[in-house]
């Protein structure tokens, strides 16, 4: 082992001489202690700079990783809102990180730093230029305040993950310096060194970290931690003597421990500390090098992770076999705790920390992370700037890994949760077609959120693959070894892949390279021609083009429980030509009911327009007397529609345009009367006819569904025979926590026109309303209601969100209070109890309540004959939100005095239950998780 180690290092510094290019070379002396009462750490360092350029460095930039997480103005708090997350944004100061007490010296001349755009990026002048082949050491202490644990690094509770954590130089290359903020989607670029880190922590704890344990021992106290460290000239930190340790050293409780680790040739260092952890050991052989591997276990995954040694040991010798054998002396993998908000596993030189929840992914995202030893540890390329060289290579070689010990689950899951899962991919082919992937060689931070992880890490998989098929599997393999033999520890680039693939092969492979430069790749299997049927959801190991049928049910008041079957088309990828039909029979009225549409969908990069026509039949009332059977009354509704979707040329900005023209033309029935007379009586007959009627409209709306402050705008316009009305509603949300609590405002105005005057019914149900609407007055039929006609019982109590959307009702009324044929305004805001002074907290479950106000005001309001005290309504009171906001229930507890005494002459004493009005919204059980990342 030592031989071969040694073997490494002399071919890595023949490397930086021989060739054509050069690379820097930085070392690291870091003593550190924690204080995992406070979450912060004291250290000092030594920088060791070597200077193989052919240029002269007169300054140095020094990356202050913690300082991203010091404010809400960061690159990395603007990325995470970007990506939809508040939870940084909205932390407390205890909450946060920073580094500071640094004061740079080269001997005893303290140098002089400069700010830089960035907070995390220093710029650090020298004493003296530093000439080609020239090296400077400079030392400075430093203090690190953990933040919790938003991203890769910092605390959860006392599990710590110390990573991108001490003053670190920034790479310098051909490209000048790479001095890059901290981001959560991009990952680094950093110089290969030598590392000797002593860190000190209570002796309760255990430690992972890069590198071999080489000793452990009682260490000082925190105070002559901080008071005593300065450099020690005689000290040889950078080649330091190794000692085999045959097993790891548990530190004794109730003490200060000191561990000591050397890592060579590494990029990074990082460690992981808990009391809790279990730890399994054992070695892997791999030629001459013995390696060491360790997995620090938490006692909740224990037996989640009962494999997790063998799965290291296994994934070790697969990617050997990939690429050459692993050259490092030890392998470190870490369980993370279960209750992480937003969980993530990342890879450090010899270490890793694991976040799955079933064995299966255990496995192969050990083998994954694992894996980046040889791509981002040996290889080490510009991540930053080319991800896919890293994470893509590393996936195409993670799905050799699943298919050899997972064949039976490989690519067959729809599971969305995950980037290597079949759901994923169907996703990204499904982009790909809308157009709005990315190419695979652009910048971290240059992708949307959701093509981040499907075009860097699947869609490079994907080209891998095509370019396995196009070269043979025996020659991809070779190019993959060749690739690793030829360029570890060099930061290769993606010409030098091409050039090593087009070595090996003997072919030109321009036109395939050229396809990580495009967009619009799909994987040839993904997508065949053929048709197939399936009942239910259909599986996706065989890709076809599948009509699908499965059984549906649905209720309202009238046709009581329906049931019947769909047969439609809908899937992933989303196809041009798209139908459904869905056929119901109506226990109730004993009528076949029924919904049908269909569309032709045509996407640009920045357009989708969808043509279709749809259809639905049901019954929307019934009646009956003693001389009938009962009569169901039904509608039956077409709607022909074109809608085209601008979106932003940014696919990573979260806007759009909608542009809607569509005609609901309605058949629908009516109740009429006859007089019959007999010999023995005279009476009314009920009877149906049928009125047909047109309307159509025109909406534009404007959406940001940012995370942070969302809002959008529509306007639209409706016109019938007898009326034309516009409105306009604004929405805006005032998040004020992490966790998407907030204030939702609307604000609403219209104008009505009615062309009709001679017709006193022709604004009954087109009118604007101060109140939300109920069923009767759904003029276009497009919302869902239990008993759409019904005027008393609990049914007749639902409204939907429409005008004024007050949350009062006066049905009772010939006239509705706030019904106006002219102008209407209103505004309504609905807020969640914040959590710190909620007193339903205390009971041991969740009650979604808000409060909620509408104020508004009409035109009839300010006629003369109109009292003061009505131009302006309100009402306030309890909202409970259940089902993701799918189901509204309001509980109106002040009102103005109009609704006051409409209430007291009409509903009587026992009036509360009768106040209580619901609002059923299913647009919120759309796939909106997709929508707030993927821009359709």
């Amino acid at each position: 082992m030592r031989f071969f180690v040694t073997a490494m290092l002399l071919l890595f510094v023949h490397n930086i001489y021989a060739q054509q290019t050069w690379q820097q070379e930085v070392n690291y002396t870091i003593d550190v202690t924690l204080n995992d009462a406070e979450h912060t750490l004291d250290g000092f360092e030594q920088i060791n700079y070597i200077n193989h350029s052919p240029d002269t460095l007169r300054y140095i930039f020094i990356h202050l990783w913690a300082n991203a997480y010091k404010n809400d103005q960061t690159a990395f708090s603007e990325q995470l809102l970007r990506n939809g997350r508040t939870d940084f944004y909205f932390s407390s100061e205890e909450q946060r990180g920073y580094i500071n007490r640094l004061e740079f010296k080269t001997g005893k001349e303290t140098l002089v730093t400069e700010a830089t755009k960035d907070i995390d990026v220093i710029k650090l002048l020298l004493a003296k230029p530093l000439a080609p082949n020239e090296e400077v050491t400079i030392a400075t202490p430093f203090h690190t305040k953990l933040p919790f644990l938003f991203s890769r690094g910092g605390y959860y509770k006392q599990f710590y993950a110390i990573t991108q954590w001490y003053p670190k130089a920034a790479l310098y290359d051909k490209d000048g310096w790479h001095a890059m903020p901290y981001l959560d989607q991009g990952e680094f670029y950093n110089d290969f060194g030598n590392y000797h880190v002593s860190i000190t922590l209570p002796g309760n704890y255990k430690v992972a970290a890069t590198g071999l344990l080489t000793e452990t021992h009682e260490g000082p106290t925190l105070k002559q931690m901080v008071t005593d460290q300065k450099p020690d000239k005689k000290k040889q930190p950078f080649l330091p003597k190794k000692r085999k340790v045959e097993e790891e050293i548990t530190p004794s409780s109730g003490k200060q421990q000191t561990w000591v680790y050397d890592a060579r040739h590494v990029t990074d260092f990082a460690w992981f500390a808990d009391k809790r952890f279990i730890v399994r050991s054992d070695t892997i052989m791999l030629g001459d090098n013995i390696v060491k591997a360790n997995c620090y276990i938490l006692p909740e995954n224990a037996g989640l992770y009962a494999n997790s040694l063998q799965f290291t040991k296994q994934a070790i010798r697969f990617y050997s076999a990939q690429f050459g054998n692993y050259p490092y002396p030890a392998v470190n993998v870490v369980s993370a705790p279960k209750a992480l908000v937003y969980p993530t596993s990342m890879e450090y030189p010899m270490l890793t920390m694991i976040t799955e929840s079933t064995e299966m992914e255990v496995d192969a995202t050990i083998a994954h992370e694992v894996g980046h030893n040889w791509l981002m540890g040996i290889l080490a390329t510009n991540e930053r700037d080319h991800a896919w060289m890293d994470e893509g290579i590393n996936t195409f070689i993670e799905r050799k890994y699943r298919l050899q010990y997972y064949p039976e689950h490989y690519s067959t899951s729809l599971d969305f949760s995950g980037l290597n899962g079949a759901g994923v991919h169907k996703l990204l082919n499904t982009t790909i077609g809308l157009k709005k992937d990315q190419p695979i060689d652009l910048t971290s931070d240059a992708y949307s959120e959701f093509n981040y992880g499907a075009v860097v890490y699947e869609k490079t998989a994907d080209w891998m693959e095509y370019l396995e098929k196009m070269v043979g599997k025996d020659t991809i393999a070779a190019i993959t070894r060749a690739y690793y033999s030829n360029f570890s520890f060099k930061h290769p680039s993606p010409a030098d892949l091409k050039n090593t693939a087009e070595k090996v092969s003997g072919r030109d492979l321009t036109a395939a390279f050229n396809k990580i430069y495009s967009t619009g790749y799909i994987d040839s299997s993904v997508m065949q021609e053929k048709t197939k049927f399936s009942f239910g959801i259909p599986g996706f190991k065989e890709q076809a083009k599948y009509i699908i049928f499965t059984p549906v049910a649905g209720f309202n008041h009238y046709d009581k429980i329906m049931i019947g079957g769909m047969l439609h088309n809908y899937q992933l990828p989303l196809q041009k030509m798209q139908f459904l039909i869905a056929p119901v029979y109506a226990t109730g009225s004993r009528k076949l009911n029924g919904t049908a549409r269909l569309s032709y969908n045509h996407f640009t990069k920045r357009t989708w327009l969808e043509i279709a026509t749809s259809g639905i039949r049901y019954s929307i009332n019934d009646f009956s007397d003693e001389k009938n059977d009962k009569l169901y009354l039904g509608i039956t509704r077409f709607v022909p529609s074109v809608k085209l979707s601008l979106y932003n040329k940014e696919l990573r900005e979260k806007t759009k345009w909608t542009f809607l023209i569509r005609s609901f033309i309605l058949k629908e029935d009516q109740l009429n009367f006859r007089d019959i007379t007999t010999p023995t009586d005279t009476f009314s007959q009920a009877y149906k006819t049928t009125a047909n009627n047109l309307v159509n409209q025109l909406k534009i709306s404007y959406e940001n569904n940012r995370v942070l402050y969302p809002y959008n705008a529509n306007v639209v316009i409706d016109q019938g025979k007898d009326f034309l009305r516009i409105g306009f509603t604004g929405k805006y949300f005032f998040n004020y926590n992490q966790a998407r609590q907030g204030i939702a405002a609307r604000v609403f105005a219209g104008k009505y026109f009615n062309l009709n005057n001679t017709n006193p019914f022709a604004a009954y149900k087109t009118a604007l309303n101060m109140s939300g609407p109920k069923g009767d007055e759904d003029y276009t039929y497009s919302g869902y209601f239990i008993g759409r006609n019904e005027f008393e019982g609990w049914q007749s109590q639902q409204v939907m969100e429409r005008d004024g959307f007050f949350k009062v009702r006066t049905d009772l009324l010939g006239d509705k209070i706030g019904k106006s044929d002219d102008w209407l305004v209103a505004i309504n805001l609905s807020g969640d109890i914040p959590d710190k002074v909620n007193p339903l907290n205390a009971l041991p479950f969740k009650l979604p309540i808000k409060l909620f106000l509408d104020i508004g005001t009409y035109s009839e309001a300010w006629r003369n004959d109109e009292a003061a005290n009505n131009k302006i309504l309100f009402d306030a009171g309890l909202q409970l939100s259940l089902f993701r906001g799918g189901l509204n229930v309001y509980v109106p507890l002040v009102y103005s005095k109009v609704y006051n005494d409409y209430f007291k002459a009409y509903l009587g004493d026992k009036r509360f239950a009768k106040n209580i009005s619901f609002n059923i919204n299913l647009d919120v059980f759309q796939l909106s998780k997709l929508s707030r990342t993927i821009p359709w």
